[in-house]
């Protein structure tokens, strides 16, 4: 078993293979130059799911924040959004992160039927890799974006929207055992000074 590849996909919330080589082939994880990943049970159990629609690759828009792509799911306590019925004004402020961001102005909003959803497989699909994750739904995104993205020409995310390279040195396999130091106004002299924890997440700076 390839250790290093192993590792760097757990770190990455269990990228394929395919996309751990492409980030490899970049040089962009240390250590790793060709990832061959053997069969994960944990993979396995999650991907079972009904036989999908019949794929169409996405057009890619010529700039950023062109076609926003949203679904609303629920009820999940995540980000701002806790409760449906608060979507109008939560899209409200997120419209203005868009305008500011692309001083640009005018959204027109295009319905998908009902019971076809289907036709928003994008964001569906992505809902359906969020649940699935749980409570570590902020860890399952900031993997994500620094993830490589078939839509993006197997660009990441972040290195799009933020116009930089991304690092990968602070990923860390989710659950794993962490030892942190206690201060020393929160110990007495004879208590340790580091406490085992578990690896939940990353913090939101």
């Amino acid at each position: 078993m390839d250790m290093e590849a192993s590792l760097w996909h757990r770190r990455l919330s269990h990228i394929s293979e395919k996309g751990l080589n492409c980030l490899a082939k970049k040089d962009m994880l240390p250590g790793l130059k060709n990832a061959e990943l053997e069969k994960c049970s944990h993979c396995m159990a999650s991907k079972q799911t009904r036989v999908s629609f019949k794929k169409h690759p996405p057009s890619r828009k010529s700039e950023l924040l062109e076609l926003v792509h949203s679904d609303v799911c629920g009820p999940l306590k995540v980000y701002v959004l806790k409760t449906n019925d608060q979507v109008l004004e939560k899209f409200k402020q997120f419209q203005a992160l868009v305008e500011r961001q692309s001083n640009k102005k005018g959204i027109r909003h295009e319905k998908t039927p009902p019971k076809t959803p289907q036709l928003n497989d994008l964001v569906e699909r992505m809902n359906r890799t969020l649940i699935e994750r749980g409570e570590a739904l902020y860890t399952a995104v900031h993997v994500i974006n620094l993830s490589p993205i078939v839509a993006l020409n197997t660009e990441v995310p972040n290195k799009i929207w933020f116009g930089k390279d991304v690092k990968y040195d602070h990923l860390r396999v989710f659950g794993c055992k962490t030892f942190v130091n206690v201060p020393k106004d929160e110990r007495s002299k004879l208590d340790m000074k580091t406490r085992q924890c578990i690896f939940i997440g990353y913090g939101h700076d």
